[in-house]
Protein backbone atom coordinates (compact mmCIF):
# COMPACT_ATOMS: atom_id res chain seq x y z
CA UNK A 1 0.00 0.00 0.00
CA UNK A 2 1.75 3.38 -0.90
CA UNK A 3 2.25 6.36 1.52
CA UNK A 4 -0.81 8.39 1.72
CA UNK A 5 1.82 11.09 1.71
CA UNK A 6 2.86 10.83 -1.49
CA UNK A 7 0.21 12.80 -2.65
CA UNK A 8 1.78 16.37 -0.56
CA UNK A 9 4.90 15.04 -2.04
CA UNK A 10 3.57 15.45 -6.26
CA UNK A 11 5.85 13.05 -7.49
CA UNK A 12 9.31 13.74 -5.55
CA UNK A 13 11.00 11.38 -3.00
CA UNK A 14 9.31 10.84 0.31
CA UNK A 15 11.43 10.55 3.09
CA UNK A 16 10.72 9.84 6.66
CA UNK A 17 13.68 10.50 9.19
CA UNK A 18 12.95 11.11 13.11
CA UNK A 19 14.70 14.39 14.36
CA UNK A 20 14.91 14.52 18.53
CA UNK A 21 13.81 18.10 19.46
CA UNK A 22 14.00 19.21 23.36
CA UNK A 23 12.85 22.77 24.58
CA UNK A 24 13.34 24.08 27.75
CA UNK A 25 12.36 27.42 29.28
CA UNK A 26 14.99 29.18 31.36
CA UNK A 27 14.27 32.29 32.00
CA UNK A 28 12.36 30.78 35.75
CA UNK A 29 10.60 33.74 36.45
CA UNK A 30 6.30 33.01 37.95
CA UNK A 31 5.29 35.14 35.36
CA UNK A 32 5.91 34.31 31.61
CA UNK A 33 5.21 37.35 29.94
CA UNK A 34 8.99 38.72 31.24
CA UNK A 35 12.45 37.90 29.87
CA UNK A 36 11.53 35.11 28.25
CA UNK A 37 14.73 32.55 27.52
CA UNK A 38 14.11 29.31 25.66
CA UNK A 39 16.77 26.50 24.67
CA UNK A 40 15.85 24.49 21.76
CA UNK A 41 18.39 21.45 21.52
CA UNK A 42 17.81 19.42 17.68
CA UNK A 43 19.13 16.38 17.05
CA UNK A 44 19.38 15.87 13.33
CA UNK A 45 20.92 12.52 11.80
CA UNK A 46 20.86 13.25 7.94
CA UNK A 47 22.59 16.93 6.89
CA UNK A 48 19.78 17.91 4.60
CA UNK A 49 17.52 17.94 8.08
CA UNK A 50 19.69 19.99 9.26
CA UNK A 51 19.95 23.05 6.71
CA UNK A 52 16.21 22.95 6.44
CA UNK A 53 16.02 23.13 10.12
CA UNK A 54 19.14 26.41 10.15
CA UNK A 55 16.67 28.02 7.59
CA UNK A 56 13.59 28.20 9.57
CA UNK A 57 15.77 29.48 13.22
CA UNK A 58 17.63 32.13 10.77
CA UNK A 59 14.05 33.21 9.63
CA UNK A 60 12.96 33.77 13.30
CA UNK A 61 15.57 36.54 13.47
CA UNK A 62 13.91 38.85 10.79
CA UNK A 63 10.60 37.97 11.70
CA UNK A 64 10.75 36.93 15.50
CA UNK A 65 7.75 34.13 16.69
CA UNK A 66 6.90 35.54 19.51
CA UNK A 67 5.04 38.49 20.62
CA UNK A 68 7.05 41.46 22.87
CA UNK A 69 4.66 43.11 25.39
CA UNK A 70 5.62 46.79 26.04
CA UNK A 71 5.03 47.70 29.59
CA UNK A 72 2.17 49.16 28.42
CA UNK A 73 0.40 46.59 27.11
CA UNK A 74 1.47 44.68 30.38
CA UNK A 75 -0.19 47.20 33.30
CA UNK A 76 -2.99 47.43 30.50
CA UNK A 77 -3.82 43.61 30.88
CA UNK A 78 -3.26 43.67 35.13
CA UNK A 79 -5.61 46.78 35.14
CA UNK A 80 -8.41 44.79 32.83
CA UNK A 81 -7.74 41.73 35.49
CA UNK A 82 -8.46 44.10 38.24
CA UNK A 83 -11.39 45.47 37.12
CA UNK A 84 -12.72 41.89 35.85
CA UNK A 85 -11.88 40.88 39.82
CA UNK A 86 -13.47 43.86 41.49
CA UNK A 87 -16.97 41.68 39.90
CA UNK A 88 -16.25 38.86 41.53
CA UNK A 89 -15.87 36.42 38.94
CA UNK A 90 -13.08 34.25 38.96
CA UNK A 91 -13.68 32.25 35.92
CA UNK A 92 -13.34 36.19 33.79
CA UNK A 93 -10.30 36.60 35.80
CA UNK A 94 -8.68 33.36 34.22
CA UNK A 95 -9.96 34.04 30.90
CA UNK A 96 -8.36 37.09 30.82
CA UNK A 97 -4.86 35.57 32.39
CA UNK A 98 -4.72 32.90 29.60
CA UNK A 99 -5.77 35.00 26.31
CA UNK A 100 -2.63 37.26 26.86
CA UNK A 101 -0.28 34.71 28.99
CA UNK A 102 -0.09 37.57 31.33
CA UNK A 103 -0.44 36.75 35.24
CA UNK A 104 1.58 38.71 37.39
CA UNK A 105 2.52 36.46 40.56
CA UNK A 106 2.83 39.74 42.68
CA UNK A 107 -0.41 41.42 41.81
CA UNK A 108 -2.19 37.59 41.83
CA UNK A 109 -2.86 38.05 45.34
CA UNK A 110 -4.50 41.02 45.47
CA UNK A 111 -6.59 40.07 42.72
CA UNK A 112 -7.85 36.45 44.82
CA UNK A 113 -8.37 39.52 47.69
CA UNK A 114 -10.45 41.53 45.63
CA UNK A 115 -12.94 38.53 43.82
CA UNK A 116 -13.16 37.71 47.56
CA UNK A 117 -14.57 41.39 48.40
CA UNK A 118 -16.86 41.05 45.79
CA UNK A 119 -18.41 38.06 46.74
CA UNK A 120 -18.40 39.25 50.59
CA UNK A 121 -20.17 42.21 48.94
CA UNK A 122 -22.75 40.41 47.22
CA UNK A 123 -23.76 38.85 50.31
CA UNK A 124 -23.90 41.70 52.50
CA UNK A 125 -25.56 44.05 50.44
CA UNK A 126 -27.94 41.89 48.23
CA UNK A 127 -29.58 45.09 47.15
CA UNK A 128 -26.10 46.19 45.25
CA UNK A 129 -25.92 45.94 41.77
CA UNK A 130 -23.12 44.11 40.31
CA UNK A 131 -21.80 47.58 39.07
CA UNK A 132 -22.73 49.22 41.67
CA UNK A 133 -19.62 46.86 43.93
CA UNK A 134 -17.57 46.84 41.57
CA UNK A 135 -17.41 50.58 41.40
CA UNK A 136 -16.80 50.82 45.14
CA UNK A 137 -13.73 48.17 44.53
CA UNK A 138 -12.20 50.34 42.28
CA UNK A 139 -12.56 53.26 44.77
CA UNK A 140 -10.94 50.86 47.16
CA UNK A 141 -8.42 49.96 44.21
CA UNK A 142 -7.31 53.87 43.34
CA UNK A 143 -7.69 54.68 47.09
CA UNK A 144 -4.68 52.02 47.97
CA UNK A 145 -2.60 51.67 43.89
CA UNK A 146 0.86 52.60 46.05
CA UNK A 147 0.10 49.53 47.21
CA UNK A 148 -0.60 47.20 44.62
Amino acid sequence: MPNPDQALAEGDPLYTSWIDVFGDDISGNWSKSWNKHWNIYIIASIPEQFHGIKQVIESTHKKPAGVAWSVKTILTDIESQVKLACLGVTQNVHAEQTKNSIKAAYIQPWIDDLIDRARNMHKDHSEWSTGDIQAELLKWVKEHRDKL
